[in-house]
């Protein structure tokens, strides 16, 4: 896995996580969510497109729409 991204809200750091050996690895992305430097959560979310070549926009849209749901929930 190579960390894709990360940003802080709410108190709360999120890292997101992109496969890179297929061979070894789900093709998903894997969210961590930290507070005060503890893992809280993880979670998977699944991709369409292998991305050897790069992100798919469409994945990258699936993500961005469940960690904006994720962070509804976040107290």
């Amino acid at each position: 896995m190579e960390l894709y991204g990360s940003f802080e809200e709410k108190g709360y750091k999120i890292e997101s996580y992109f496969p890179t050996n297929l061979e070894e690895e789900k093709l998903e992305w894997i969210v961590k969510i930290y507070r005060d430097n503890k893992l809280e959560r993880e979670l998977s979310i699944p991709m369409d497109v292998n991305p050897l070549f790069g992100v798919d926009i469409f994945d990258l849209k699936t993500l961005d729409e469940r960690v904006d749901e994720l962070l509804k929930l976040l107290p």
